[in-house]
């Protein structure tokens, strides 16, 4: 293992420890009382006080960052040493929340605002988790829906845009291209000139570039706008690109966009799975609306 990949460990145990196993030493288990000793899951391992760890929870953590450790480095493996340097790492932010206490920092104000974001924010999520697993056995998304949110899009999400069938020969000056123009005009091939001229690859195809558009292939915006002001059989003028190559395109024909194709199917799926997540979590934050003691938002003030 490398050394950064051991000091990334060493850094992100705290975090990533309390994320796998929620065993991690906070004020929300020393300092406010809110537990007696913190439940495990496994033998125990190790304990300060009220805060302990057992084995199950502390192979998960490891587990977890594993993980992320081998993102830095693909040999890494979580040896006997590194793990009882990670415990150790733990054992001694669990003593060091103790002598915190000890001193007084519990009682700072910047302190307990801390705590007690950080246990809103731990509430919500946890209950987020658990209402997600709920919605994933009550939303359906039916296909009508899904085509009907497609009819409804679809010029915004830009798959009303026709596909052309496209023929490119690619030069590198004005005055070669103004040439092979002369010479389409008077009724030479595209193939031939394409595949005896064009420097790009689709030359040794006769310039074919088959049925394209703005989303399924890259080309800069002039050519786009010329090729769509094309009519089938329709030879364009030559024209510069952006990458200082002149150009002159043939479309052969076009026809109505891919549609409705399985990846964009899917993909307003889940957009309308989520909308329904949305929406039913919106609904337990109003139904609790009603059961606070006092609400209060003033949104005009922003600016």
């Amino acid at each position: 293992m490398n050394r950064n990949g051991f000091f990334f460990l060493l850094g992100a145990v705290p975090f990533l420890l309390f994320t796998a196993c929620q065993n991690f030493p906070t004020p929300l288990s020393t300092s406010r009382g809110l537990t007696s000793e913190t439940p495990i899951s496994g033998q125990l391992l190790a304990q300060v006080d009220d805060w302990r760890i057992g084995t199950d929870d502390f192979e998960k953590a490891v587990e977890a960052i594993t993980q992320e450790a081998v993102k830095e480095d693909k040999d890494f493996k979580a040896t006997r040493e590194l793990k009882v340097a990670l415990l150790q790492d733990l054992v001694t932010n669990a003593l060091l929340a103790v002598e915190a206490k000890r001193r007084g920092f519990d009682k700072d104000r910047i302190i307990a605002e801390l705590v007690n974001s950080y246990e809103r924010t731990l509430l919500a999520a946890k209950l987020k988790q658990q209402l997600d697993d709920d919605f994933k056995k009550s939303i359906y998304v039916s296909e009508t829906e899904i085509r009907n949110y497609y009819k409804d899009n679809k010029d915004k999400m830009g798959l009303s845009i026709p596909d052309i069938d496209t023929y490119e020969i690619a030069v590198k000056d004005k005055e070669t291209a103004n040439a092979l123009y002369v010479r389409l005009f008077q009724g030479e091939s595209f193939d031939a000139i394409a595949r005896s001229n064009s420097i790009l690859g689709s030359g040794g195809r006769g310039g074919a570039l088959g049925y394209i558009n703005p989303r399924s292939a890259q080309r800069f915006q002039k050519f786009w706008e010329v090729a769509y002001a094309q009519e089938p059989g329709d030879v364009s003028k030559p024209f510069d690109g952006e990458d200082g190559k002149w150009y002159i395109i043939l479309v052969k024909g076009k026809r109505e966009g891919a549609g409705l194709s399985a990846e964009v199917h899917d993909m307003i799926k889940k957009g309308l799975e989520n909308r329904k997540k949305y929406e039913k979590l919106q609904e337990v934050a109003s139904a609790a609306k009603t059961k606070v003691r006092k609400y209060e938002v003033n949104d005009n003030l922003l600016k």
